[in-house]
Parts: C-alpha cells; sequence; structure tokens
C-alpha cells in the first residue's frame, strides 16, 4: 500500500523539480560550455604556448627580456612600443619559473578582464548578463586566442581597457557612507597601470582613457549628484597619476636606449581609397575575432558554424551601438529628472563602451593602420565593447533574453571546436619546428657554439626553444646580397658588437629571402657544415658579427 502511494508521488514531483532546475538555471548554460572549453584549454595549454612561441614576434619578446641589460647599447623594439611588457620582464626574470609566468601572464589578464567585466554586467544585467559577458570573452576561437597569448601584442592594451570599466562601476557604485580611502587607493593603482600601457601603446588613450573621462564628464553633467562628482574628480586623479606613471616610464626606457621602430602609418589618415578596403578589413576582422573565421573554407559543418558566427558579431556590433546610443540619449533629452543608481550605471556604462567601440572602429577605417588580415590584432576591444553592451540588449525580455542565450551558446561551442581542432598547437606557415631547434642545439653543443645568426623569422624561436642555450640573432641580406646586416627590430644593438676568439654560425634557410639558401659571399670558407633538411648551418671560426655591412 505504501509502495502505491510514494511511487505516484515520485513521478509526479520529478518533473516538476527537472522544469524548475532548468527554468532557475538556463541563464548559465553558456558558462558550462565556457568551463569545458576551460578544461579543455588546460589540458593543452603547454602544446598551445609551444606553437605560438614558434612564431618569430611572439617569442621576440621573452628573449629580448631574457637577454636585456640596460648597458647593452640601443633595444630596437617593434612598430609596438611594449615597454610596460619590458617592465616585467625585467623585474620578474629573476623568479626561478619566470619562463612559465612569462607564457602565462598574458592568458592571466585576459582571463581578468573576463572576470571584471562579468562583474561590471552583474551589476546592470544580473548573474545572466554576467555569463553571457564572461562566455564571450572566455570561448575565443583560435585567431583571437592567439592574439592574448603573447607578451607584446596589445594583450595589456585590451586589459586596461577592462580595467578601466571595472574602475568606472566602482566610482560609480560606491555608498557615500562607504570610507573614501579605498576608492582613492583604487584610482590610483588603475592610474598606474593606465600610465604604464599607455605609454607602451597609444590605442589605449582612444580606446580606454578617453571614453573614461568622457563617460565620467558626461554622467555627472546629464545625471547631476554628489556621486557622479565625486566619481568624475577620482576619474580625474586616476588620469593625472597615469600622466605620471606614463612620463616616469618614457624616462626609464630613453635611461635604457629601448627605442620602437618607426612606423609612420598609425600616424596618417589613409588616402580616399583605402578607406573602403580599411572598411572591409574592419568588418572581416570583427568577423575572425567573433570566431567566424569562415573565409575561404570548404563548406561543411564548423565552417557553416563559423559563417553563422560571423554573421551574429556584425549584428551584435550594430545592436551594441544600437543599445548605447538610445541609453544615451535617454539620458541627454531626459535630464534633470530624478534618477536611480542603476540608471546612472547605465548611463556610464553605455557611453564608456559605445565611444571605446566607435572610436576605435574610427581610427582604424580613417587611418593608415589597416595591413591586411593581421590588423584585426587592433580591434579586439570592440569583443570587449561587444561583450559589454549585448546583455544590456537582450535583457528586456524572456525571449531575448533565450535568443541571445541561445547565440552565445553557438559561438561558445565553435570557439572549443577551434580550440580542439589543435590549429594553435600548429605553428604558423614559415615557422621553424623545435626538431630544427632540437638539432641546432645538439650540433652547437658538440661544436662549442653559444651564437649565431640567421633569418629573423629562425632567430628568436630557436633562441626561446633552446632556452637560450644557444643565442640565434636576426639577420638580414643588404647590397645586393653581398652582405649580412643587423636586422631592424626587436634586437640589441650589443648582440652585433664582435666578440674575439669564438666561433659563431650562419643558418641558412631557402625558405626565406632573408639568410637564404647561402652565405654571402664575404664571409669566407666554413669550418664545417650541418645539414638539417633544408636548412643549413655555417660554423665560421670568428665571429660573423665583425663582417656585417651595417647596424
Amino acid at each position: 500500500m505504501i509502495g502505491q502511494v510514494s511511487a505516484p508521488a515520485v513521478e509526479r514531483r520529478s518533473p516538476s523539480a527537472l522544469g524548475g532546475a532548468l527554468a532557475r538555471g538556463w541563464w548559465a548554460v553558456p558558462l558550462v560550455v565556457a568551463v569545458v572549453y576551460l578544461v579543455t584549454f588546460a589540458t593543452q595549454f603547454s602544446q598551445i604556448v609551444a606553437g605560438v612561441y614558434m612564431g618569430a614576434d611572439a617569442a621576440s619578446a621573452p628573449v629580448l627580456g631574457q637577454l636585456f641589460h640596460a648597458s647593452g647599447g640601443i633595444v630596437l623594439l617593434g612598430h609596438l612600443g611594449w615597454y610596460s611588457a619590458l617592465l616585467f620582464e625585467v623585474w620578474t626574470r629573476w623568479l626561478p619559473g619566470h619562463r612559465q609566468l612569462w607564457e602565462f601572464a598574458p592568458y592571466a589578464l585576459a582571463l581578468c578582464s573576463a572576470g571584471i567585466m562579468g562583474w561590471g554586467v552583474s551589476r546592470i544585467a544580473g548573474r545572466w548578463g554576467a555569463a553571457i559577458t564572461v562566455t564571450l570573452l572566455i570561448c575565443l576561437g583560435p585567431a583571437t586566442l592567439s592574439l592574448l597569448l603573447v607578451l607584446n601584442d596589445h594583450s595589456e592594451t585590451w586589459f586596461t581597457v577592462a580595467l578601466l570599466s571595472g574602475l568606472l562601476v566602482a566610482l560609480e557604485e560606491w555608498p557615500p557612507r562607504y570610507a573614501r580611502w579605498p576608492l582613492v587607493l583604487l584610482s590610483g593603482v588603475v592610474g598606474v597601470v593606465l600610465g604604464l600601457n599607455a605609454a607602451s601603446d597609444k590605442l589605449l588613450l582612444v580606446a580606454g582613457a578617453g571614453p573614461l573621462l568622457i563617460a565620467l564628464a558626461l554622467t555627472w553633467v546629464w545625471l547631476p549628484s554628489d556621486r557622479s562628482r565625486r566619481a568624475a574628480l577620482h576619474g580625474l586623479a586616476c588620469a593625472a597619476t597615469a600622466i605620471v606613471s606614463y612620463a616616469l616610464l618614457k624616462a626609464l626606457m630613453n635611461h635604457w636606449h629601448v627605442v620602437t621602430a618607426l612606423d609612420t602609418n598609425t600616424t596618417v589618415y589613409a588616402g580616399a581609397g583605402a578607406i573602403r578596403g580599411n572598411f572591409e578589413l574592419w568588418w572581416q576582422s570583427i568577423a575572425t575575432l567573433a570566431n567566424g573565421e569562415f573565409f575561404g573554407l570548404q563548406i561543411g559543418f564548423t565552417s557553416t558554424l563559423e559563417f553563422v558566427c560571423a554573421v551574429m558579431a556584425i549584428v551584435a556590433v550594430a545592436l551594441a551601438v544600437r543599445q548605447a546610443w538610445r541609453t544615451i540619449m535617454s539620458a541627454a533629452t531626459t535630464r534633470g529628472e530624478p534618477r536611480t543608481s542603476p540608471r546612472r550605471l547605465d548611463l556610464a556604462w553605455a557611453i564608456y563602451w559605445g565611444t571605446s567601440l566607435v572610436a576605435l572602429s574610427s581610427v582604424f577605417i580613417a587611418s593608415g593602420m589597416p595591413e591586411g588580415p593581421p590588423s584585426n590584432r587592433y580591434l579586439v576591444g570592440i569583443l570587449l565593447a561587444v561583450a559589454a553592451l549585448v546583455p544590456l540588449v537582450a535583457r528586456g525580455s524572456t525571449g531575448t533574453r533565450a535568443i541571445a542565450t541561445g547565440a552565445v551558446t553557438l559561438y561558445a561551442f565553435t570557439g572549443w571546436l577551434g580550440l580542439i581542432d589543435h590549429t594553435l598547437i600548429r605553428s604558423e606557415a614559415g615557422s621553424p619546428s623545435y626538431t630544427l631547434a632540437n638539432a641546432v642545439a645538439q650540433v652547437a653543443r658538440r661544436e662549442h657554439l653559444a651564437v649565431g645568426y640567421g633569418s629573423y623569422l629562425d632567430a628568436a624561436p630557436i633562441t626561446w626553444a633552446t632556452h637560450t642555450q644557444v643565442k640565434l640573432f636576426p639577420v638580414d641580406d643588404c647590397d645586393g646580397n653581398q652582405h649580412l646586416c643587423a636586422y631592424e627590430q626587436h634586437i640589441m644593438t650589443s648582440w652585433y658588437t664582435p666578440r674575439q676568439g669564438v666561433k659563431t654560425f650562419l643558418l641558412t634557410d631557402p625558405g626565406f629571402t632573408v639568410a637564404g639558401s647561402a652565405p654571402t659571399p664575404d664571409l669566407g670558407k666554413p669550418l664545417a657544415v650541418h645539414q638539417f633538411g633544408a636548412v643549413t648551418m655555417y660554423v665560421y671560426p670568428y665571429d660573423i658579427a665583425a663582417r656585417l655591412y651595417a647596424l
């Protein structure tokens, strides 16, 4: 009798309990995919990093940090002056595990960015909005992830943009009854970070510093209160601190003789004909950053998902701009009416991210900055802005939230597919392999060689892969391929100071026009020649630097 009564009761309650759980927890579905993504990423991290640091630009940062010394002559970086990253390397290279720290630090900044922005969105759109934002910033495809895994490719810039949005929320929401010294301390710390990274990348002024001051000022003007006034003053204090740290870092880099390679493209307006091309690169870059890198792929399951992500990305940008505009216009046309704290925060958040998105896009389209498909590195901030504003677009009704949840889940799933496809584990075309690096290291040990010269694309990756036991410095062919000369970026001039009484080697690679299929005639006869497939290692009884044509 008891069994007959209890069984139906369980059957009646179970669907209800399950439905209630689904109704309460559906907002977290994207986070489930994000957790799976992070677990997959953790299991592949060492392999992914190994592939990334077989790229010359990526490997140049830790190599310079490892070999840097202040009396080493002139240090010539690339077109991006990554001063703050170099300072971080110099300050931490005494640590036993600094190599692993340098390789993980950029991704740690990306995770911190997702956390900061998720917290900010939670103050506006609740747990659901935070889940959307965090998932968008975690489940990145190979194209975006590769940009956030290196120290010298704007990763500090995008972290600072996210950090400033967190400061904005703290300033606008800080209760008046609380002590003010934590806000002063927070503004000062963020100001130091802002100044150091702005000294490294002027793009931060466009994407972060300018939008922050505009957001605080307009919020104070349109929704005046003691709190908005205090927030604006703290923002000015943050900017003043940033100016000081900016100047100090510039002075330190000048003292260390660290300079950047000249790049006039970023300081001129694009020609009339180039603007159309820049616009095409703009939307293509946004699609690629949002897991929509379907261009040129065979039609299939994954490529179709990427096509859908590309379409969703363009729609999301349009909706984000529309939402920011509507929020700003609502406050601008009804100013003077009493506003609650969440509404003021809505306004400040919309102004900050809307201004950042529009300013970043405008600079990209109207300047000479774009340089082909790799130009998407300049637009990662748009992905941040979309992740910050989309939850505000969709929070109005259950239907729009469900659509947004489904779209973000699809985006996250596509990012995970790109991750398990091992795209990042495979080194980029033209990069050397670890097999080559190990072979060079073995011969170098046997021949008692510590220094060599080769193509830029070979030099830093092999140096880093061998833990700097073999130092391969980049050279270029010049004077009609009759001589070698020092490369023009990511170098220290002290590398090319001739060393007395040492043997060195030249690594030639027929795949490159620089240090290609044979040594230049002025080097003379080598002591030995070693072959590694198509790559050849020529050993000389002197330092090749003594015969470089020019520095």
